[in-house]
């Protein structure tokens, strides 16, 4: 079995303080708040103008998926929303669909329940029924699924990789941008009194520790700007799932929260990785 990792950065990092820059992205990123409010913004502009139908794959209020579909659909992005697995709504990221709709492509936002109320293992398992009930709800023109997810969805949708399937999904591929994949680190931050992990729990949940069953194509990407030990935690998943040969990119000038941006800008290498996966052809 793999080790995980043991300190966010190389030195290592001994106390709270620096823990907590490292992996609380609201304290390394000063203007998250207004970031915040700007995506609030710009999605209830979305919904206003595109109203999505919603799957429920659960019995649980945030058990649902908001979908927005083009009328000639050549895929599908599927994207889970990011907040520690404690915090946000599938509904704050309503401006992504636009663009991809224009562009043909449907956009499912996944929602989960959050912590305490449920465990980070049990978010998931639910994201995999939630990926299983989706697929069944496509089109067969829409079966041609790119997987999105940030921070904590990050985690989510590299997570979907090694789920033991009875039936695969058709996944054209994983795009994790910003995810730990190592929760250990966690343990020692206020992140940790909503997630609330032990030792035992963070070691069973690290991806690190676990082989991909599904061979989609894997990208890592992360903010230029972010802390060290987001990219480091890429670093280590790309080292330890080598078999995917996951795709390594850095987005430049960006941090936690602004490298969503290029996820609606065509000319932009995200845009173009995921418009890749669901169109093969050349990239430019």
């Amino acid at each position: 079995m793999s080790e995980a990792i043991s300190a966010p950065d190389p030195g290592g990092l001994a106390d709270f303080d620096d823990l907590e820059f490292h992996y609380n992205p609201r304290v390394a990123t000063p203007e998250a708040a207004a970031l915040i409010a700007d995506w609030d913004a710009r999605a209830s502009i979305a919904r206003a103008l595109s109203p999505p139908q919603t799957l429920r794959y659960g019995r649980g209020a945030r058990e649902t998926i908001d979908v927005f579909r083009p009328a000639r659909p050549r895929g599908t992005l599927l994207f889970i929303h990011g907040g520690y697995w404690r915090a946000l709504a599938k509904e704050q990221f309503s401006w992504l669909a636009p663009p991809w709709v224009e562009a043909g492509v449907t956009v499912a936002l996944m929602e989960y329940p959050l912590c305490p109320a449920v465990s980070v293992a049990q978010i998931a398992q639910g994201c995999r029924r939630g990926l299983s009930r989706l697929v069944e709800a496509l089109t067969p023109a829409e079966r041609r699924i790119a997987v999105a997810g940030h921070s904590a969805g990050g985690y989510l949708a590299a997570d979907l990789l090694t789920a033991d399937w009875a039936s695969p999904p058709p996944l054209a591929g994983v795009l994790s941008i910003s995810g730990v994949f190592d929760p250990a680190p966690l343990i020692a931050t206020s992140i940790n009194a909503d997630i609330r992990l032990t030792p035992e729990s963070a070691r069973d949940l690290s991806l690190l520790a676990r082989e991909p069953r599904l061979a989609a194509p894997l990208a890592l990407a992360v903010g230029e700007l972010e802390p060290e030990a987001f990219h480091r935690q890429s670093d280590a998943l790309a080292s330890r799932w080598h078999g995917l040969t996951p795709e390594r990119l850095t987005v430049d000038a960006t941090n936690h929260f602004t490298v969503l941006e290029p996820l609606v800008d065509p000319a932009s290498q995200l845009w173009r990785r995921l418009d890749y996966w669901l169109w093969p052809r050349l990239l430019a």
